[in-house]
C-alpha cells in the first residue's frame, strides 16, 4: 500500500498512467476514490495521483494534530506528496469543492510546487458579494449546527439543498445509503466536525492569488454554475481578469460524467 508520513498522519495514495504529475484533490469525502473513473481516463496524459486527505479514509492521523491550522496542514501534505512524486519539479493539481480551497492554499503556500491548478467550484464564501454571501455563510453554519444537534444524515439534507442540485442530491443519497464504502460515516463525521466549520471561512487572499494568476484555471459546471460554489470560479475569475471554464455535469461531475470530464482537464490543463 503506497503511502508517506508526514508530521502526525500517514497519507495513502495510488497512481495511474505515466507523464507530468496531476495531484487530484477531493473535497468533503476526502477519499480519493471518488477520481477513480476520471483518473483512469486521465492516465493517458498525466501521471494521476488520487489520495485520501489526513484523517480520512486510509490515510491515518499518527499523532497530535494542530486544528487551529488545519487547512494550511492540508496544503503542506499536498506540497509534500507532490515532492515526493516529483522531487524539485513544478506538477499539475485539480482541486474540488473543499479540495479547490487546499489547492488554493498550496499555491499560495508552496507556488513553485505547482505548474497549474484547477480550482473546481471552491465553496469560498467570502469570494461572494454581499448579497449572497450572507445566506450562504448561514446556511452552512446552520448546517454544522444541525449535526451537532442532530447528526449527520439530518446536516447533510440542508447541505445538499445548498451546494447540490436535486439529482445530484438524490445519487449521492444513494450512494450514502448503499454504504459501499466502510469508511463512509468516519468521514462525514470528521468533515462535519474538523472542516465544515473552516474551510468555507477561509480568507478570500485577492492580492495573493494575483501574483498566481497564469497559473490558475477557474472552473465552474456546467448543471450546477448558479449554485454558490459554482458562481465562486466564475466571480473569482471575473475579478482576476479571467474567464471560467465550464466542465461536465455539476458539483460532482467527476463521478456523473468522467469521460468528458477527464478530456476537459486535459485540454485546459495541458
Amino acid at each position: 500500500m503506497p503511502n508517506i508520513k508526514v508530521p502526525g498522519a500517514t497519507l495513502f495514495y495510488e497512481t495511474q498512467g505515466s507523464g507530468p504529475v496531476l495531484l487530484l484533490i477531493p473535497g468533503a469525502s476526502g477519499t480519493g476514490n471518488v477520481f477513480k473513473r476520471t483518473a483512469s481516463k486521465l492516465a493517458a496524459d498525466f501521471t494521476a495521483v488520487t489520495y485520501d486527505r489526513r484523517g480520512f479514509s486510509k490515510s491515518y492521523l499518527t499523532g497530535d494534530q494542530d486544528y487551529s491550522h488545519r487547512l494550511n496542514q492540508d496544503a503542506d501534505d499536498a506540497k509534500a506528496l507532490l515532492q515526493h512524486l516529483s522531487p524539485g519539479k513544478p506538477s499539475h493539481v485539480f482541486g474540488t469543492s473543499s479540495g479547490a480551497i487546499v489547492a488554493m492554499t498550496l499555491l499560495l503556500r508552496h507556488p513553485d510546487s505547482i505548474e497549474r491548478v484547477m480550482l473546481h467550484e471552491p465553496p469560498l464564501c467570502a469570494a461572494l458579494p454581499p448579497g449572497p454571501r450572507e445566506p450562504y455563510e448561514q446556511e452552512t453554519k446552520i448546517a454544522y449546527q444541525v449535526y451537532r444537534e442532530k447528526g449527520t444524515h439530518a446536516a447533510m439534507e440542508g447541505f445538499f439543498k445548498l451546494n447540490f442540485t436535486a439529482s445530484e442530491a438524490q445519487l449521492i443519497r444513494r450512494g450514502t445509503e448503499a454504504h459501499s464504502d466502510p469508511f463512509s460515516v468516519g468521514n462525514q463525521l470528521y468533515w462535519f466536525e474538523r472542516e465544515l466549520p473552516v474551510y468555507p471561512f477561509a480568507k478570500y487572499q485577492r492580492q495573493e492569488l494575483e501574483k498566481h494568476v497564469d497559473k490558475i484555471v477557474f472552473a465552474t459546471s456546467e448543471e450546477a454554475s448558479d449554485l454558490p460554489a459554482g458562481r465562486v470560479p466564475q466571480i473569482m475569475a471575473e475579478d482576476l481578469g479571467k474567464k471560467a471554464i465550464v466542465l461536465p455535469g455539476a458539483h460532482c461531475g467527476y463521478l456523473t460524467e468522467p469521460d468528458d470530464f477527464a478530456q476537459a482537464i486535459v485540454m485546459y490543463m495541458e
